[in-house]
């Protein structure tokens, strides 16, 4: 029977109550473990299940940082340097921000629908919002397409529709923020975000399109206006700051996925400064910055795919040592019965195709009952795995395997052994376990513990056999073998399933 043993998941960072699920993707790993965070979380990042950010992804985040930061500084130095127009890179611009903030919407709404994590909705809204406007901002600046501008656009409705983007990206984000950490809490909420973000979005769009005459001019021609208009812009940068500050400090970056986020609203703030100093369109700055939103819808999006990446890896490795756990015996470490007969099924149908033989010995602890009788069932435990690390060690090749059959009796699957090497085998297995000199005194007369053992060695077998009629002939030989008077080996040539060529027939040695 495989026993295992579920290892306590480290909770030590939640302060109150447990979470409401825990999902272990393996229990003999604790880095493959996704938990379920329930509403009074100490780490926050809106459910976001992720893995936690290692040192080295850590020293990678703040190297983007910083290389964020060098990067900008020169749009800062150079910023109101004037650029030419490029459409051909304006329009690679837009559909990067669509494609990217809408698929990591859909990647997070589709999170948010597992138990428990319904709150990650509202980062998922906040990315939908950030396409569909980043999206219209594009598609409306002047002389994008060919001169003529967006059907029913004004001069003032691009620069609107940056200030919405940029704007409402941050508030939707410390909207998620609040209802994650529990401080804020609206009924329905995960079903209802996505329609008021999409909702919200049309509604900044239509105010950008028809409310231009009571809007304060933010551009003049192609330069920004900073006076009187300077009141959205500073408006914009605050809450872009404050809301990255308040990502910083509730998640503290400790998964991947919440260390994106910081990188996100980061170049979200870097994106503003750089824009603001470039102080026109298609200046240095302006193009600089455009780096700094791709980057801001898409660093969540990166972490996601690696998560997901390095989620799969670990399952796999995970099953794979499951798929082990369950063919393994729990009391000798050696293969199982079931092990056994899928191991010993396959060899049978090599060999029927390659014509190479086999051979099977079955092996039975001499007077093993009265070995536990004697000296205790924890010794007669031992003496189980002694014998299963011999047999371990002549069952070295990939064909072959060692397994224990039930009780106290044991199998070895020897591939492409003919006769007289099975026979050879077995003897040396004998002397192995006379060699452990383990007492036995109700035993043979040499007085320690020791094996009978039956040999089926199949050879020329080019029909089909059946495992059990291969361990029939095995067991046939193995009951010889203790009418003898034990301690020794008998022998089964098996002619099972012969075809063309077949010249033996069945012995008992």
């Amino acid at each position: 029977m495989l026993v295992t043993r579920v290892s306590k998941p480290c909770f030590s960072t939640w302060r109150d109550k447990p979470p409401r699920a825990v999902v272990l993707i393996c229990q003999t790993t604790r880095k493959a473990t996704l938990c379920s965070r329930g509403a009074d979380r100490q780490q926050a990042g809106g459910g976001m299940e992720a893995f936690k950010i290692s040192r080295k992804e850590k020293r990678r985040a703040w190297a983007t940082a910083i290389a964020l930061t060098v990067v900008s500084a020169c749009g800062l130095v150079y910023g109101n340097v004037a650029a030419p127009l490029v459409p051909a890179f304006i329009g690679c611009f837009g559909s990067a921000i669509l494609i990217m903030s809408c698929t990591t919407a859909y990647l997070l709404y589709g999170q948010s629908r597992l138990p428990g994590q319904s709150s990650i909705a509202g980062l998922s809204g906040a990315y939908l919002f950030s396409g569909i406007t980043g999206f219209g901002f594009v598609l409306t600046l002047p002389g994008i397409f060919g001169g003529d501008p967006f059907p029913g656009s004004g001069p003032q409705t691009a620069a609107w529709l940056w200030m919405f983007w940029h704007g409402g990206f941050p508030c939707l984000v410390l909207l998620y923020l609040a209802i994650d950490s529990g401080r804020l809490r609206v009924p329905g909420y995960g079903g209802r975000i996505l329609p008021l973000s999409l909702g919200g979005a049309t509604l900044a769009i239509a105010i950008a399109f028809c409310a231009a005459p009571w809007l304060p001019d933010i551009v003049v021609g192609v330069s920004y206006n900073f006076d009187p208009g300077a009141a959205p812009w500073v408006f914009v940068l605050i809450v872009a700051t404050g809301a990255m500050a308040r990502v910083y400090w509730q998640t503290r970056g400790r998964t991947t996925i919440e260390m994106a986020l910081v990188l996100a609203m980061f170049a979200n703030v870097l994106d503003i400064l750089v824009t603001m100093r470039g102080g026109q369109r298609f200046s240095v700055g302006w193009y600089l910055s455009k780096f700094n939103s791709i980057l801001a819808s898409g660093f969540v999006l990166a972490a996601y795919q690696h998560d997901l990446v390095l989620l799969s890896t670990r399952l796999f490795e995970a099953n794979r040592r499951l798929e082990s756990l369950v063919g393994i015996d729990g009391l000798t470490g050696i293969a199982n019965r079931r092990r056994l007969d899928e191991h010993l099924e396959r060899e049978l149908r090599r060999i029927s195709r390659s014509l190479r033989p086999l051979a099977v010995l079955l092996l039975d602890v001499d007077y093993f009952k009265k070995y536990n009788d004697t000296y205790g069932h924890q010794k007669g435990d031992e003496v189980l795995r002694q014998i299963a690390g011999i047999l371990q060690r002549f069952a070295n090749r990939p064909s072959d395997l060692a397994a224990r059959f039930g009780g106290e009796e044991f199998c070895v699957i020897l591939g492409d052994t003919g006769f007289d090497e099975a026979v050879l085998q077995a003897s040396r297995v004998l002397d192995a376990i006379r060699a452990m000199a383990i007492p036995h005194d109700f035993a043979t007369e040499r007085g320690v513990v020791t094996v009978s053992i039956g040999v089926a060695a199949c050879e020329d077998l080019s029909g089909k056999t059946t495992p059990a009629e291969v361990l029939e002939a095995a067991d046939i030989a193995l009951y010889a073998a203790k009418n003898q008077g034990r301690d020794r080996l008998e022998t089964t040539r098996a002619a099972l399933g012969m075809g063309p060529g077949y010249q033996g027939s069945s012995l008992i040695h």
